[in-house]
């Protein structure tokens, strides 16, 4: 009996600590997995996630929105998502194993006068121990086209709990935005412009989890939100980037699916925060090593005084409380998160 429970817990510790996996689906797809999620990326259907599931609790977070799925592009001053020779059109996509996990690369080079001479590649990547996707983009110009071309990047994606409610949550100026969905409310839709990072969250109301979507700030123009019976979308704008001939202009998506959490304030480098009454909370997506430090700042000559430090450790997964006092009133608590000295995320918190 022993021996047969000893087999059962070693097979148990195998399983957990099994790594990412890619395979390729009866259907066509491709789908990557580890002990965190599963995606499944579609290559005739503009090489999309259409399937993003949090194994931990068996949330599909992409399947909602007209199977509108997750990473899918268009060139927002060209054309309209309808007659893009882009999205939902097909991808050449490969699999690859690599020391640590797995990435699935897709290719398309478009169709027309301007549209011959631009080739989109997305480089899908799922490590082992990891709940965070990333997708890097390279918008290529042929060198043989001769001029500099425009391309206004416009990432298309769903972020829903299908039949559940929750809260889409942003940085603004004045600080974390919260925008309510329920599928039963009537349609709704809002573009903001006065952003002032790069994530945008979906966090469910049943349970503290969700997800994160991602990109570099320095490049975003937009969030537009849409929410109706169909689902709710996230989608970012990037400013209009003019590519030379033989250059290509390079960006990142990332997907991070957070756990034990229930209203995020910032995100990066992998980490997702939030704020609590006594403090803050952090998560991981991967293995993670850094410091935080809290200030608060002041009016009006809006300095900065220290407030608390910590160091921390974290495993992928896991989530920890760090406690400090709230800023006093017509102040604010601000957090920095580094790792060596590099900045991975922000937050402020206005009193």
């Amino acid at each position: 009996m022993k021996r047969i429970l000893l087999s059962v817990l070693c097979g148990v510790a195998a399983l957990l600590d099994a790594g990412a996996t890619g395979k390729l689906l009866p259907n066509g797809n491709i789908e990557l997995a580890n002990r965190f999620l599963k995606a499944e990326i579609t290559p005739v259907k503009g090489g999309r996630v259409i399937k993003l599931v949090d194994l931990r609790n068996n949330c599909e977070y992409a399947g909602s929105a007209w199977d509108l799925g997750a990473g899918g592009e268009l060139d927002w001053q060209a054309r309209r998502l309808a007659g893009s020779i882009w999205f939902g059109q097909p991808f050449s996509c490969q699999l690859e194993s690599f020391p640590g996990g797995q990435r699935v690369r897709c290719e398309r080079t478009g169709t027309g006068a301007s549209g011959q001479w631009i080739t989109i590649h997305k480089t899908y990547t799922l490590k082992d121990n990891s709940s965070r996707l990333i997708l890097d983009y390279k918008i290529a110009v042929n060198p043989a086209a001769m001029k500099t071309y425009s391309f206004c990047l416009w990432l298309h994606n769903a972020a829903q709990v299908r039949n559940e409610s929750g809260t889409v949550r942003f940085v603004k100026g004045s600080g974390t935005a919260a925008i309510p969905f329920n599928a039963g409310s009537p349609r709704n839709e809002s573009f903001h412009y006065d952003l002032a990072d790069g994530w945008f969250a979906f966090a469910r109301a049943k349970a503290p989890s969700g997800i994160i979507h991602r990109v570099p700030f320095r490049d975003l123009m937009c969030f537009y939100n849409w929410q109706g019976q169909q689902g709710n979308t996230m989608e970012i704008m990037f400013r209009s980037q003019r590519i030379p001939c033989g250059r290509s202009y390079d960006t990142t998506f990332e997907m991070v699916l957070y756990d034990g959490l229930r209203a995020p304030d910032g995100c990066g480098g992998g980490l997702v925060g939030e704020f609590t009454p006594s403090g803050m909370k952090l998560y991981a997506s991967e293995d993670a090593k850094g410091e935080i430090a809290v200030t608060c700042r002041r009016p009006p000559q809006l300095l900065e005084s220290p407030v608390r430090t910590y160091s921390f450790d974290l495993k992928a997964g896991r989530t920890a409380s760090f406690a400090f006092p709230e800023a006093p009133a017509g102040s604010e608590n601000i957090v920095r998160v580094k790792q060596k000295g590099k900045l991975l995320m922000s937050m402020r918190k206005p009193n």
